[in-house]
């Protein structure tokens, strides 16, 4: 075997040099492996194998500690090999990691070219034996293949490894087991206790009026040695149908947090389990809804043993059906007027309260205590579910509905800087405050009494038509069949005194009481020689909440002042049908402390003058 290396000097390009290398430069390591024992071994038991390296040559090979220049032997092992330790001095192996074994040379010396020497190791199985015999296989690797890295190179991969080895058989542990399995009923005797039995029919079934039920299940080795893993399995799906939150749980076993439950199925395992010893646990099922007699069984097996025996027992229980149960569900009136209204109902004697849902949760919801409260959302059949939930000895009773038909709304929103609100006569009991609804049968004549709060006017009204509707009137309507939303827009004035048409804008009354209150007056001072039908204190509120939401700021600049805003507005008082704005705006802040146009200025004043 030859292989050339070429390169070329760093600063004479054309001075090149080449070199052979053949396989006289390497030490060429092979490996064979045997075994002392291809029989069986059980559980806990093991073997010797014996990896003889070989030297082909031609160099020696010397080896020593750590990782200068050892000499490395990978064993990969059956997966159930636990421990692994060298006899062979100067060798110490470590492992199995993922099932493979390493040797390595902790000592110093030569392995001479055509000479060979041995490493044995001794491997230990695990004490969990496997569910059937298994035929174990090892293969050995040496050189390159098991990573050595030492001086002379192993160039030669091709014979590194042994190749499968047959080992030992190794062989589950046989066992036999005698499993029980009983009942009880109300009261828990124990798992050694007294009053299990393998029948509970007839005369000694669970009553209607009884609750609890009691399986106790059990295994015995009888013969063979300790069983590592042993498993009791109980299905117990025919009577898991309990409302309880916890209808199986563990109530007593043999070793503590052996058995869990995952429906349907109480797992109990143990482990070690000597002849001689019994094993199980007590498992509490809350009574089963339906009635009838069921057999249930408990089941042995082990995942690393074989067993024999009785390795499935029964038991047998009878049920008398639970009580039932009826819902009194009185028909709901449809609603006159109110959104909201209750409903109530009756069940039967568990104790349960009825329970009222929505089936139709775009028309109408249930909620408050037991979903009693019900309020419409829209027209149409709003459909109530009443439920009673069973306990262990009532069924849950039949789900009752009740349907009311919700007839259209009409609904009164209001907007603007102003308030006020409506009252609705002749079918319709309304009262509004921010907004406010009320249930009007299709056809019904609807009269709305709009009415403006003192300061405001009523500047808009939609949804309806409403032709003769003023700041305080009638909005007449006949109700669709849909809802309807009437929409009242109030804009808060400069009507300061409460006057009338038509003095409503008066600038020796309003227009003089502004210019005080700008200027600072307050209390009484501000009405002196005025007769007004607002009190001072009324006419003072106002005026602050305006003056801060910048209402009387007509020339835009963020600031209301007597000396600007006051007298434009006291002077468009005087002058309404004046047509020049630059006659009203007189006095103004000059461009830009005042960002407006004279006639966006007489536009902003004339909306308070509705």
């Amino acid at each position: 075997m030859f292989r050339r290396l070429s390169g070329c000097a760093a600063l004479l390009a054309f001075a090149c040099f080449s070199v052979v290398v053949s396989a006289q430069n390497a030490a060429d390591l092979r490996v064979t492996k045997s075994n002392d024992n291809t029989g069986p071994v059980g559980p806990g038991g093991g073997y010797n194998s014996t990896f003889t390296v070989n030297n082909l040559g031609p160099l020696n090979r010397p080896y020593g500690p750590g990782a200068t220049n050892p000499l490395v032997i990978v064993d990969t092992v059956n997966p159930n090999v636990s421990s692994v330790a060298s006899s062979t001095p100067g060798f110490t192996c470590t492992g199995p990691s993922a099932s493979q074994v390493t040797c390595t040379s902790t000592g110093s010396g030569t392995l001479q070219a055509g000479a060979n020497l041995s490493v044995t190791a001794a491997f230990t199985f695990t004490t969990n034996g496997p569910p059937a015999p298994v035929v174990t296989s090892n293969n050995a690797c040496v050189g390159g293949t098991a990573g050595n890295v030492g001086t002379p190179p192993d160039n030669n991969t091709a014979n590194d490894c042994s190749g499968g080895v047959v080992g030992p058989v190794f062989t589950p542990i046989a066992a036999t087991v005698n499993t029980t399995k009983r009942v009880a009923k109300n009261t828990n005797p124990g798992f050694g206790g007294a009053g299990w039995t393998v029948s509970l029919i007839g005369a000694n079934r669970l009553l209607a009026t009884e609750n609890d039920l009691y399986w106790r299940i059990s295994a015995t080795p009888t013969s063979g040695g300790v069983i590592p893993t042993l498993v009791l399995t109980d299905t117990i799906n025919t009577l898991a149908s309990s409302p309880l939150a916890t209808p199986v749980t563990i109530a007593q076993s043999t070793t503590p947090g052996a058995c869990s439950y995952s429906a349907p199925t109480v797992t109990c395992t143990f482990t070690n389990v000597p002849n001689g010893v019994e094993v199980g646990a007590v498992i509490r099922v809350s009574r089963a809804l339906a009635g009838g007699t069921f057999t249930n069984f408990v089941n042995a097996g082990s995942p690393d043993a074989v067993l024999s025996g009785i390795l499935s027992a029964a038991a047998q229980i009878e049920i008398d059906p639970a009580v039932d149960q009826t819902i009194n569900f009185a028909q709901p009136t449809t609603p006159a007027t109110q959104v909201v209204f209750t409903v109530s109902g009756t069940g039967g004697t568990s104790g349960n309260p009825v329970v009222f849902t929505s089936l139709t949760p775009t028309t109408c919801s249930a909620s408050g205590v037991n979903g009693t409260t019900i309020t419409a959302l829209a027209v149409g059949t709003c459909t109530i579910a009443g439920n009673q939930a069973g306990n262990n000895t009532y069924k849950a009773a039949p789900q009752v509905t009740r349907d009311v038909q919700i007839p259209p709304r009409v609904t009164v929103l209001r907007s603007g800087t102003g308030s006020g609100g409506a009252v609705g006569t002749q079918g319709a009991a309304i009262s509004c405050g921010a907004g406010c609804s009320a249930f009007v049968a299709s056809g019904v004549n609807v009269n709305l009494n709009v009415v403006a709060d003192a300061f405001s006017k009523l500047v808009g009204l939609t949804g309806v038509s409403c032709p003769s509707v003023s700041t305080n009137g009638q909005c007449a309507f006949t109700m669709p069949a849909t809802d309807v939303a009437v929409n009242l827009n109030f804009r808060a004035t400069a009507n300061l005194d409460g006057a009338n048409t038509p003095t409503e804008y008066n600038a020796a009354t309003d227009g003089l009481i502004l210019l005080r209150y700008l200027l600072g007056y307050r209390g009484s001072a501000l009405l002196t020689g005025i007769a007004s039908q607002q009190s001072a204190t009324a006419i003072e509120t106002y005026l602050a909440a305006r003056v801060t939401a910048n209402d009387f700021d007509v020339d835009g600049d963020g600031k209301t002042l007597a000396s600007t805003d006051g007298l434009i507005i006291l002077r468009r008082m005087l002058l309404r049908t004046e047509a020049n704005p630059a006659v009203i705006t007189v006095g103004k802040n000059p461009t830009p402390l005042t960002p407006l146009t004279d006639a966006q200025i007489v536009t902003r004043i004339d909306r308070l003058f509705p």
